[in-house]
């Protein structure tokens, strides 16, 4: 059984929101699941990273269409939840404040 891989930008993203006072739980080696739990002392959200490389003009897009993106088993997984889809720790960020991407 091989590990999931993670994209290129999970790693900084993860110790960006560290570095911004957020806690987080990378779930990325769960199959079919999303790939973080950030708290911020209010609230928790999920959110699936996607690399901007991988995925081409992912950055003006809204959450509806970054949808696209998942995998069958990461689609499966938002039907029950609310997954934000994400590439950068600003947008977390920005997603905590109440902010539309």
């Amino acid at each position: 059984m091989r590990a999931n891989k993670i994209d290129t930008n999970h790693t900084d993203i993860v110790a960006d929101l560290r570095d911004m006072g957020y806690r987080v739980l990378s779930l990325a080696s769960l199959k079919n699941a999303c790939d973080l739990l950030v708290f911020n002392a209010e609230r928790y959200e999920l959110f699936e990273v996607k690399s901007p490389e991988y995925c081409k003009g992912i950055k003006g897009m809204c959450q509806e269409e970054r949808e696209k993106f998942l995998t069958d088993g990461e689609a499966i997984f938002a039907e029950g939840f609310r997954v934000w889809i994400v590439i950068s720790a600003k947008e977390v960020d920005v997603i905590f404040k109440g902010y539309r991407l």
